[in-house]
């Protein structure tokens, strides 16, 4: 009987671990997305530059820019969003690190 608690304590333990792991995979997924995305970004630039040194008089070009700033500014209004999920996950995992210490002094 004295064993039991042992084992109940070492299955959260296990369990934390493994959310804890689970989370920092998702980390690393996240910031390969926002890799991904500023390279779109400065891909995207390179375009731009081009676009601009085209007549801007004619409506397809005039249009080409516009589509690049407004896929450039979403690029990054997803970076944004992705950098702050991120952050609160990085968050979260160090709150467990710091349960999972707390819960093995016990």
């Amino acid at each position: 009987m004295a064993n039991e608690p042992n084992k109940v304590r070492d299955a959260i333990l296990r369990r934390l671990q493994t959310e804890q792991e689970k989370e920092v995979i998702l980390v690393n997924n996240l910031l390969c997305e926002m890799t991904r995305y500023l390279l779109q970004k400065l891909s995207r630039a390179e375009e731009e530059t081009r676009v601009h040194l085209l007549p801007l008089d004619e409506p397809l070009n005039n249009y080409g820019l516009h589509a690049l700033l407004m896929t450039s500014e979403s690029d990054m209004r997803i970076t944004t969003a992705l950098e702050a999920v991120r952050e609160e996950v990085l968050r979260t995992i160090n709150e467990k690190q710091e349960l999972i210490n707390n819960y093995q002094v016990m």
